[in-house]
């Protein structure tokens, strides 16, 4: 089922509850769903036959109290065989319980969204300051976005140490004409010059925190081998990754253009319509294809 995709501490209650409940559920091992299920079934078939006085075959069906189908029903229901199966439920969430604890799934490595508290300390402390410089120097912002975690792994290894400054790059200080508590608005930007196909030199910005993504999930396998815990799987490293890296820049849109983004830089005196049209307007994401584009005359 569908799910509110927003944080969930933004959630009303019911929203919340609604969440967790499916959350649950989906955490629920098959052999656990179906004996929950026929647990909830015979306590309501148990629950309708005293209130009718007499099991439900019998009231029904007409037969009689020494049937099979009568003994039948009176012993699934009864207070023992009720118990027994919540028993059983019981054993088999702890089972569940503890095999995802050893799969390294209960410790928050797989539900704590890095990539939103990371996406908060890059808009609070240097995006939407580096988007008032832009527009004092009317031009755009142009920040890289990996697709995925091997354009991540690509931007590092080839293209990042071309973009270090003194190689075909300058790192300029931008003052902007507005006054940030008395002071002067300053940002450090990186300018690339030797584009291809740009007119003029490119502002550009690299959220290097998206480097601290896969050291994030290294410390939680570092500490379940220390725990004698099983870590995370390999194979599903990048998945995490990626999702990390989506929430990122889905959660940096979504600072851009509410009330809790809006109060995260209240020190600029913005109004909400203005940090809307700082990103709209002064930000320009690329992928790596395009920056590669750009690039073609350094790099061949």
């Amino acid at each position: 089922m569908p799910l509110d995709d927003r944080a969930f501490s933004e959630l009303s209650w019911l929203a919340q509850a609604r969440r967790s409940f499916w959350e649950f559920l989906a955490d629920y091992h098959w052999a656990t769903k179906v004996f929950t299920s026929i647990l909830v079934v015979l306590a309501f078939v148990g629950t309708a036959g005293a209130f009718l006085g007499a099991p439900l075959t019998q009231h029904f069906a007409g037969l009689t109290e020494g049937s099979s189908a009568v003994r039948l029903e009176t012993a699934l229901t009864s207070d023992p065989f009720l118990t027994f199966m919540a028993l059983a439920v019981a054993f088999l969430v702890g089972v569940s319980i503890k095999s995802r604890q050893l799969a390294g799934l209960l410790d928050d490595s797989e539900h704590y969204d890095v990539g939103r508290a990371l996406a908060f300390g890059y808009f609070k402390n240097f995006l939407v300051g580096a988007l008032l410089a832009a527009q004092e120097q009317k031009t755009k912002l142009h920040v890289f976005k990996p697709a995925n975690v091997e354009q991540l792994r690509e931007f590092e290894n080839n293209i990042w140490p071309l973009l270090e400054p003194e190689k075909r790059t300058r790192t300029i200080e931008v003052t902007g004409l507005m006054l940030v508590d008395k002071k002067p608005l300053k940002r450090r930007i990186l300018v690339i010059d030797q584009m291809n196909g740009q007119q003029g030199p490119l502002f550009f910005d690299f959220p290097t925190t998206l480097f601290t993504v896969a050291d994030y999930y290294d410390s939680w396998n570092r500490w379940h081998r220390t725990e004698g815990t099983t870590p995370i799987p390999v194979e599903r490293l990048p998945v995490m990754q990626q999702t990390q890296i989506t929430a990122f820049f889905d959660h940096i849109k979504r600072l851009a253009h509410e009330e809790v983004g809006l109060q995260a830089v209240s020190e600029f005196g913005l109004t909400g319509e203005h940090l809307r049209s700082l990103y709209d307007s002064h930000l320009e994401l690329i992928s790596l294809d395009e920056l590669r584009r750009m690039l073609v005359p350094v790099t061949t």
